[in-house]
């Protein structure tokens, strides 16, 4: 796939640093880069899932507490 990408002065310069620094084609430090982004975003959205399933799991176990202090308050239905 061909994609066109338009960067401004500063970005196109960085482009080129980084290519001749990496000695490699212009494409390969955008795919890098896209590939490095990517994991990054990926790991985030993983990491938010997983805090949220603590935080249920936290707030399950404080209910069931709860209710386990009731069993034995000598109360019959």
């Amino acid at each position: 796939m061909v994609a066109t990408v338009r960067l401004d002065e500063a970005h196109e310069k960085l482009l080129n640093e980084m290519a001749e620094k990496l000695r490699c084609k212009k494409s390969d430090v955008l795919r890098r880069a896209l590939d490095f982004y990517a994991g990054q975003v990926l790991h985030e959205r993983k990491r938010r899932m997983e805090s949220a399933v603590m935080k249920v799991c936290r707030a399950d176990h404080k209910e069931v507490e709860t209710l386990e202090g009731t069993v034995g308050d000598g109360l019959s239905v």
